[in-house]
């Protein structure tokens, strides 16, 4: 058995332990955060908001696009007869 191998197996799991916060360090973090941002320049915070509404319509984009292809979607181009 190699290294790597009996390093996994006594291993936890990756989403266990480096940000597992009890409550408390929770609202810690949460307040530390939000002073950061209330307390941050204009122009970071402009920014931000740029780039998040460049993500909300690039998501919108990919929607459209995606919903658009769906067979179910098109208009039928064969009449009843």
């Amino acid at each position: 058995m190699s290294d790597s191998t009996s390093e996994q197996q006594g291993a936890t799991h990756p989403m266990a332990g480096h940000d597992a916060f009890s409550p408390p360090e929770v609202a810690l973090l949460v307040e530390t955060r939000g002073v950061a941002k209330a307390t941050a320049p204009v122009v970071t915070t402009f920014v931000l908001g740029l780039v998040a509404g460049a993500f909300i319509a690039l998501g919108a984009v990919l929607a459209i696009r995606r919903t658009s292809r769906v067979p179910s979607c098109q208009p039928s181009t064969v009449r009843d007869s």
